[in-house]
Parts: structure tokens; C-alpha cells; sequence
């Protein structure tokens, strides 16, 4: 064998060997991309003994059992919240003393396998689940009207309440740091990857925005870290009216004290529109 063709044989094993190991992660990041998504913990930590809220469980449709706390402060008006991928209900103690401060109800819940709930997340429509049964809690055990419940959510529990809210007639909608789709933050993180081939969590917000049909606000920091400023841009643009954007600093878990003030002054004015 000539070196020639020996250089040949070399290259095309090499190639070989690329593309195995290429596709072996491909399959690796199919079966696994869970783990990249949610970060739940089991860990609940107590609210404080100044926030008056209950414990509450109810039932999924697929039977999972799920736990949130209800803030009760005799208000017309109750928030449905959406936390994002990480922790639990407990890691959202500064949110809900923003309910607290602005005298509304609210019900914060851990979807499956986050503090007390049950359940493990198999697949998208999980979360969705949950939701669904969240919702039924408020309307069915505290007798909420659906007219009188503002969908909250923050990062990807913005996604999850954009997809909640859809074709009902709520109070409002907010969503904190939330990303266009799910798809296009893995295009964005994962270039080399075919995002579309082998994505199972794809939260399409882009599409189901056009769905909702009450008043909406964004809430989005310049400073994001995690979710661009740019994606909830994008997300505003498709949205139907009446809309509003309202730019914040600070990171994508805490809103810089130099924007709380106007933050907290936004919302109230938000909620109060007609």
C-alpha cells in the first residue's frame, strides 16, 4: 500500500470516528436533555411567619399529587405564579412578598418532582399538567373566577403560563425574563447541535403568544445573564395588544434595586388598566 493511500484510509477512519462520536452525543444530549432543562430540589424551606399563607395539595389528571402555598389576603384579584427551572417554591420567598406587598392572592405551586410534589417530569406536556391542575384549584376550590386571575410566571414558568393563559378570558398576564421558544435558546447555547431533530422540550411561546387574549406585560432586564433581553423583545412583538414592555436592570433572578420602585409602581398600574 502506497502512502497515498494509506493517508486516504487514515482520513476517512478519522471521519468515521467524528461523526460516531458526533451522533453518540446527539443520543446522549436526546436522553438526558431533561437534566439540562430542570433543577429541582426537594429541599422546601419555611416561609416566614409574616407571610400568611397555607399549605395546599391537589390532584393532576394523571394523578400526580402536587403542593403549593396559598397566600390569602382577601383581594379580589389572585395570582396564578409559574416559577422558574430551578429550586422550588421556597427559593421564591421575594416574590411572593411582592403579592403580599401588592395585596394580592396567590397560589405559588412546585410542578412534579420540585419540593413536596410528586412525580418525576417525563416529557413537556407534564408541566402542562400541572398547570392545568393549578388552575382547576383556584377555580374549583377557592371559587376564583377565571376574569379575576392574573397568570404569572417568571423565566420558564413564563412559557408555562403563556400556554396556560391561552383563549381564556384572565384579568392579565405577566411574564418575567421568558424566552421566545425553547428551540431557539438551544440554537443559541448548543450551535453545533441539530437542535430540531433532537430537541423533547421545545416551548413554543413564539406560536401560542398570538393565543392570548387579555392585556399582557413583559418584564424584561438589559442585564439578563441567562435569557436575552433581545428574546423577550422578540416574544413582546408577537404578542396581541393591549401589551406592555417594561425594561429593567439586574440579573435574571433579581430585579436591581434602582428598578424595584418602578417595577412595583409598572404592575400596579398594570393591573389597575381597564
Amino acid at each position: 500500500m502506497n502512502l497515498k493511500k494509506f493517508l486516504q484510509k487514515i482520513g476517512v477512519f478519522t471521519l468515521l470516528v467524528y461523526a460516531f462520536l458526533y451522533i453518540s452525543f446527539c443520543v446522549f444530549v436526546f436522553f438526558t436533555q431533561k437534566n439540562l432543562l430542570f433543577f429541582p430540589s426537594r429541599e422546601l424551606f419555611d416561609p416566614p411567619n409574616n407571610l400568611s399563607v397555607e399549605n395546599v395539595f391537589f390532584q393532576t389528571e394523571d394523578n400526580v399529587r402536587l403542593h403549593g402555598w396559598y397566600l390569602n389576603k382577601n383581594a379580589e384579584k389572585t395570582v396564578l405564579f409559574f416559577h422558574g427551572n430551578g429550586g422550588n417554591i421556597s427559593y421564591n420567598i421575594e416574590q411572593i412578598k411582592i403579592f403580599d406587598h401588592l395585596e394580592l392572592n396567590a397560589l405559588v405551586f412546585d410542578y412534579r418532582e420540585y419540593g413536596k410534589s410528586g412525580g418525576v417530569i417525563q416529557k413537556e406536556e407534564d408541566l402542562y399538567f400541572d398547570a392545568r391542575a393549578a388552575l382547576n384549584y383556584l377555580l374549583e376550590e377557592k371559587s376564583v373566577d377565571i376574569s379575576n386571575i392574573i397568570f404569572w410566571g417568571h423565566s420558564l414558568g413564563g412559557a408555562i403560563a403563556l400556554d396556560t393563559a391561552q383563549n381564556k378570558k384572565a384579568h392579565a398576564v405577566i411574564v418575567e425574563s421568558t424566552f421566545f421558544s425553547a428551540d431557539e435558546m438551544a440554537r443559541r447555547n448548543f450551535r453545533f447541535l441539530p437542535v430540531s431533530l433532537i430537541s423533547r422540550f421545545h416551548f413554543r411561546s413564539d406560536l401560542k403568544i398570538q393565543n392570548i387574549p387579555t392585556k399582557i406585560l413583559f418584564v424584561h432586564s438589559t442585564d439578563d445573564d441567562v435569557v436575552p433581553f433581545q428574546q423577550g423583545e422578540k416574544l413582546y412583538e408577537r404578542a396581541n395588544t393591549p401589551k406592555h414592555f417594561l425594561e429593567v436592570s439586574g440579573s435574571h433572578h433579581v430585579i436591581a434595586p434602582k428598578s424595584q420602585e418602578l417595577y412595583l409602581s409598572t404592575v400596579r398600574d398594570f393591573l389597575e388598566m381597564e
